[in-house]
């Protein structure tokens, strides 16, 4: 009988090798937009079916809210351990010297940065604000520390920047098994957001496979380069409690809504606007100037918006 370990084992074996399935590919990532399908009138009563379910064991409890059994992505991987993985991944090719060559790693991160726009742009994707250095990973002179990308990278950033290094190190592959396993990380939870990007609100049973396999591939991949780091000495590929919800994210998959339909991404948004507004405000009269520059700021919006409607008429 298979076990859950030989099962894993066996996706980090053949995937190693064939970092790429037949039917996906990372530039999907980039290709697609980052809106889900619109869940239909037709969803509901299987909407009501997965909530009945989920909330079979705590309905009696005083204080209970559907919303506690939810997993928020957006903090466990967009502001979570993706920024790590970044980091790890970004710094591991400096050292491999797989970035553009520019003489320096300053200038080679500048030159990779340059890359990540204009592989934006072409992709009508926003880029983030700004550049990457040295310090915005954390790369020291000591590297006595673990790399991680700034918090000023906001999960919207980090989930561009997600899809990006998975189209990257299959770019720079070299064909070594390490090579390959770090592809096959990054690639996988590039695929998992994907796929969770794509679903409605209720997951089908091939998206559930296809999300759990490619979640399960990363943490598996993750682990390996973990511990490669840890036998070489190198502050790399570091685990954090929130991958063990990862874990439960994976295994709650069909039994409740798509994560991605019911994580915090456009209330960090939301409320990072509104705090953008507040800084420009005066202490003594914040109460009342926030909420008259934050409705010029959707009267700018939908203005805007309008003027790009395409016309329609005879």
């Amino acid at each position: 009988m298979t076990t859950v370990g030989t099962t894993r084992q066996h996706f980090y074996v053949t995937n190693a090798a064939q970092p790429r399935p037949s039917n996906t590919h990372p530039e999907m990532c980039s290709t697609q937009t980052f809106q889900p399908r619109p869940c239909g009138v037709k969803l509901s009563w299987e909407t009501k079916h997965i909530w009945s379910r989920a909330l079979r064991h705590g309905e009696e409890l005083e204080g209970f809210r559907a919303e506690t059994l939810y997993w928020d992505l957006t903090h466990i991987i967009y502001i979570g351990f993706g920024r790590d993985l970044l980091g790890s991944a970004i710094g591991e090719l400096l050292i491999e010297g797989l970035l553009p060559p520019e003489g320096t790693e300053a200038a080679a991160l500048r030159a990779w940065w340059l890359g990540f726009t204009q592989w934006c742009k072409q992709n009508r994707i926003c880029a983030p604000p700004g550049t990457l250095t040295l310090s915005g990973i954390g790369w020291g002179q000591g590297k006595t520390e673990y790399p991680e990308l700034l918090t000023r990278f906001k999960a919207s950033a980090v989930k561009v920047m997600i899809a990006y290094i998975a189209v990257y190190t299959d770019r720079v592959c070299t064909g070594s098994m390490h090579s390959r396993v770090r592809t096959t990380c990054c690639w996988a939870l590039a695929e998992f957001c994907f796929v969770l990007d794509g679903a409605s609100l209720i997951l089908k049973p091939c998206e559930v496979r296809r999300a759990r396999r490619a979640g399960s591939l990363f943490l598996c991949s993750y682990q390996y380069m973990s511990a490669e780091a840890l036998r070489n000495q190198i502050r790399l590929w570091k685990i954090k409690p929130k991958m063990h919800y990862f874990c439960h994210v994976l295994d709650s998959l069909g039994d409740l809504p798509n994560p991605r339909h019911v994580e915090c991404f456009t209330d960090e948004s939301y409320l990072g606007k509104v705090k953008a507004l507040g800084q420009k405000c005066h202490g003594a009269t914040i109460s009342k100037r926030i909420l008259q520059r934050y409705i010029i700021y959707l009267a700018i919006r939908w203005h805007t918006s309008r003027q790009q409607m395409p016309l329609t008429g005879p």
